[in-house]
């Protein structure tokens, strides 16, 4: 008898168009059978900072006005003659009034050292940011950082004007002896940024009154001979009384580097 030769390809046709089926679905079938499809990586937006210039209590950053929301990386670095540091406030704020916050900081860099801050700053707003060395954000040393919104950018600061100090040799260490005829005297100490000026260079053995005001912007104090005294503001003064016997005296503000921007000096004792 003879067979039809349709009925023997037919089987043949039918696997070959189910694999070609296959092979056309199979790339489309991929996802939904469960396979992973990267997302965009997070944006982080850097931010550098430069501490101490333009002037020495100054922060400045390459950009601080509508920030986007989301991580931020701080880039920071000392460029001035004393240690600062970076703090950003973890809370929204209107102004740069305060000079103290939570949040997050570097630690105190050492001039020319650096370090890396990285905040997640989601809600809009003003954040502020400043040094918490001491004085310094009371002496301007802070800012305001925009995220989602405007900020007025800082104008660049004069750096302050240079004063002389009551000593132009360096100071040497003190050295006394008894006072032969002790006197009482009265020496203003003029307190600014950064150095001091004296009423006097030269004074009597005795008792010596100190008469200082802050006339800066930083808060200032006066050590000598083992006295130290009250750390004092702008507009601020103060009274500390030593006794000295004849010798050369080296006094200084140890407020935090402010000796190594000039605030020493020496003072003469005469028997």
């Amino acid at each position: 008898m003879r067979r039809s030769s349709g009925s023997a390809l037919g089987p043949i046709l039918g696997v070959a168009c189910a694999g070609l089926a296959a092979w056309a679905l199979g790339p489309a079938a991929g996802p939904a059978a469960g396979g992973a499809v990267a997302g965009p990586r997070a944006v982080v937006t850097v931010v550098t900072v430069t501490l101490g210039k333009p002037s020495e209590l100054a922060i400045a950053l390459s950009r601080s006005s509508k920030l986007p929301a989301g991580e931020v990386e701080f880039v920071v670095t000392n460029r001035g003659k004393v240690g600062h540091d970076f703090k950003l406030c973890t809370a929204a704020v209107s102004t740069s009034a305060a000079n103290a916050c939570k949040g997050r900081a570097t630690p105190v860099l050492a001039p020319g050292g650096s370090a890396k801050l990285r905040v997640r700053l989601t809600a809009m707003g003003k954040y502020e940011f400043l040094c918490t060395v001491p004085g310094h954000a009371g002496a301007g040393m802070k800012g305001l950082l925009g995220v989602g919104v405007a900020v007025k950018e800082p104008s660049a600061a004069a750096t302050p004007a240079a004063q002389p100090t009551a000593a132009a040799t360096p100071p040497t260490a003190g050295s006394s002896s008894a006072c032969p005829n002790p006197r009482r005297t009265t020496v203003s100490v003029n307190e600014f940024d950064f150095g001091f000026a004296l009423s006097r260079a030269s004074v009597p053995c005795g008792s010596i009154t100190f008469n200082m005001t802050d006339t800066g912007a930083a808060s200032h104090d006066f050590v000598i001979a083992g006295n130290t005294s009250t750390t004092i503001r702008t507009g601020q003064s103060t009274t500390m009384t030593a006794e000295l016997g004849p010798g050369t005296y080296r006094y200084v503000c140890d407020v935090h580097g402010h000796d190594a921007l000039g605030m020493l000096g020496t003072l003469t004792v005469t028997g």
